[in-house]
């Protein structure tokens, strides 16, 4: 978790975070995690949306929030 909010992920104030968890390594950046809030196991946080890339080309990207207080 360290690493990934060196590269940019914004996790709030009194946050849980059970485990496992899947948080996308890719786009920390695009990742915020709100105060108090709480990720059960099992979670995964995907900033990327690849499955039109067959037909397009292209993957989408975009941004997550988790709100203050989400569980």
């Amino acid at each position: 978790m360290d690493r990934l909010v060196a590269q940019g992920l914004q996790l709030g104030e009194s946050t849980h975070i059970a485990s496992p968890i899947y948080i996308d390594q890719l786009h920390p950046w695009l990742i915020t995690i709100g105060d108090y809030a709480t990720l059960g196991p099992y979670v995964a946080i995907i900033t990327h949306d690849a499955s039109l890339n067959q037909h397009t080309g292209q993957t989408r990207l975009g941004r997550v929030t988790v709100g203050n207080r989400a569980y």
